[in-house]
């Protein structure tokens, strides 16, 4: 297709943070369709949330759809990864007082 920008490799790598895109820009409409991976530095996010988004490395990482106009595009943050680990972390938790309130009420009788 003439006028369409395709890319498997954009990078940006900075101090404040790393961004990785593949997809594509049409260059007459100015119209994108990339995904996109936003990575900020280990303990730029503190807290749960932080803990959440964070990678192998400790880098809180979201993954994005940009789709749109440039001008104007939709941002479309991808939060399966976040959601599992929330979701992994509750249950856990869950399951560790029920495991304590069970111990508590064996061991009175």
């Amino acid at each position: 297709v003439q006028g369409l920008l395709s890319t498997q490799d954009f990078i940006v790598d900075s101090s404040q943070a790393d961004i990785s895109a593949k997809g594509s820009v049409h260059l007459v409409t100015m119209m994108a369709d990339l995904r996109a991976v936003f990575k900020l530095p280990a303990g730029a996010v503190g807290g749960s949330f932080g803990d959440y988004f964070a990678d192998e490395d400790g880098r809180p990482t979201v993954e994005a759809a940009i789709k749109g106009p440039l001008s104007d595009p939709t941002i479309t943050p991808d939060l399966s990864r976040a959601a599992k680990k929330a979701t992994e972390d509750l249950l856990k938790k869950g399951l560790e007082q029920g495991q304590k309130a069970l111990e508590k009420f064996f061991k009175k009788k």
